[in-house]
This record gives C-alpha cells, structure tokens and sequence, in this order.
C-alpha cells in the first residue's frame, strides 16, 4: 500500500489517497482494526484499488488497513497512516498608529512558537505583502486608515487572517492666538490666549518651550518687537506653530515747558 498524495493534510480540506499494488485478487479497505488474520472482523469501507479514508477529526495519526482476499483467503494485514492537522487559530495581531510626516512602523502579529506569520493586503489572501516576518511596514504616507492582515502557518496548515490596523493622524492646523496688541514698557505684560487643544507656548526660536495651557503671561518688558509661538496637539501629534507679535513701546521723554516773559 502507498499513498498517492500527501498523508498529512489540514482540517476541512480533501484526505489523502491510498493505493494497493502487487494484487492477485481484490482489495478491501478498513478504518478498524480487521484482526490480525483471517475473515475481517471489521466493517469493510471500500474493495477499489484506491481508497481515501473517512477521517474528518485533526489527529495526529489515523489507521487503515488493507486485506488481499484471493483463493478464497485473506492476506495478512497492510496498515498505512496519515495525520490531520488542525487549523492554528488567527494570530495576534497589533495596531499601529503614527503622525503625519513620522517614520513608518510596523504593524505586529504574534502566533504560537515555530509559526510562520504572512501578511496580507486583504481578508481574501489574494495579493502577499511579506513572508516569514512578525511585523509588516508600511509603504502608505498620506493621513489615512489602512488595514492589514496576518496568518499564521503550523504544520504546513495557515490559519484564517486576523486584520491589523494602521493609521496615520493628521496634524492639528495652528492654534488662533488672541491678546495681542502693542503696549508701553510701563503696562502690565501681556497675557496672551490660544484656542486649541493641549497648546505649548514657544519662544521666538519656535524651540524653546515656555509653558503649556491655553493661557501665557508673558515676562519680557524691555521694548522693541515681541515674537511668539503656540501649538496644538491632538491624539498625541503636535501641529503647526503659529506666531504672535507685538511692539512694546518705550516711554518718550518729559516734555520741556518754557513759560513767556511779562512786563
């Protein structure tokens, strides 16, 4: 007896076939254990030439066994095995998720130890991005959601895909700054206001933080032209810079007062 494809096979997919050589009478096929010799004392599956067993379970071993029966006798037995394997459940996969105009990074998938990890562009397996790798990076640069899918290969059987995302956020625009407005060396400092969300206040180099919060009390009085800046972050990415400027003017002189001569 030889098999005529592979006698391991996954779950739910076609069993191998077996076939007998080397006959001077008919073939019968069993699934139980016949009895060593003799009349079988199992159910017979088949009496073709070829036989594909019946198993549907994953095991990793299955028995059949074929009796020659010519001259109104039985040959001794001939046993074959073949396996199932089972489908390995989805991997575990992890999102990414990153800032416009950040470096890329990897989209993860983790499965059981030895196992293969291929990745995907869609649920249908249809187009492979990698091979034989745990992450997966992607080539997408523009603001958008996209979405990945990872299997995972044991014992030559891939498991159904599992989707990981990636996503890459948007930058807020530059918070609108209110307050400013031109003011004398002897007023109070400005307070300036932004209109945002989580907002960082930047000196004129726009890379020295000042404070954080919607409000800044400025300290600088000497005069001549101000310059600031504020940013907003959203979802953790930190958006343009936008600038606020004032003068602070310096105080004239004391006028002169002459008085007129009188007879």
């Amino acid at each position: 007896v030889s098999a005529l494809t592979d006698i391991a096979v996954c779950a739910g997919t076609p069993n191998p076939r077996f076939t007998a050589t080397n006959l001077v009478g008919t073939v019968h096929w069993f699934e139980e254990n016949p009895g060593a010799n003799g009349v079988p004392t199992s159910t017979e599956k088949s009496a073709a030439t070829t036989f594909q067993p019946t198993g549907t379970a994953a095991s990793p071993s299955y028995t059949i066994w074929a009796v020659q029966f010519a001259g109104g006798c039985y040959s001794p037995r001939t046993t074959a095995t073949y396996a199932i394997n089972p489908i390995p459940n989805p991997p575990a996969t992890v999102d990414t998720n990153i800032c416009y105009n950040q470096p890329s990074l990897s989209v993860t998938a983790t499965g059981v130890s030895g196992a293969e990890i291929w990745w995907y562009s869609n649920n249908t397996k249809s187009k492979v991005l990698a091979s034989d790798s745990e992450g997966y990076r992607s080539k997408e640069t523009e603001v958008g959601t996209y979405t990945y899918y990872a299997t995972q290969w044991v014992n030559n059987c891939e498991s159904q895909p599992a989707a990981a995302v990636y996503r890459i956020k948007a930058l807020p625009s530059a918070p609108l700054i209110q307050g400013q407005k031109n003011i004398c060396t002897y007023d109070n400092a400005l307070t300036l206001t932004a209109s945002g969300t989580n907002i960082t206040w930047y000196a004129s180099d726009m890379t020295t933080k000042l404070s954080t919060g919607a409000s800044y009390l400025t300290t600088d009085m000497t005069y001549g032209n101000k310059k600031y800046y504020a940013s907003q972050t959203v979802e953790g990415c930190e958006g343009a810079k936008g600038p606020a400027s004032y003068v602070i003017n310096s105080k004239p002189e004391n006028p002169v007062v002459t008085g007129a001569s009188m007879c």
